[in-house]
């Protein structure tokens, strides 16, 4: 699987703009902490 940002599309983020960071907890987890009302991840699978 792959953290990919739903604003940007970008992959295997582990800080997500300036105040947004990113653990995953589980293989289908994401938590985003911070600003997550405007800026958030999430987790999706390769295939």
């Amino acid at each position: 699987m792959r953290v990919v940002s739903i604003e940007t599309g970008e992959e295997n983020l582990l800080v997500v703009g300036p105040v947004v960071s990113v653990e995953i907890l589980q293989e289908d987890e994401v938590w985003c902490l911070g600003d997550v009302d405007s800026f958030c991840c999430e987790l999706k699978s390769d295939g």
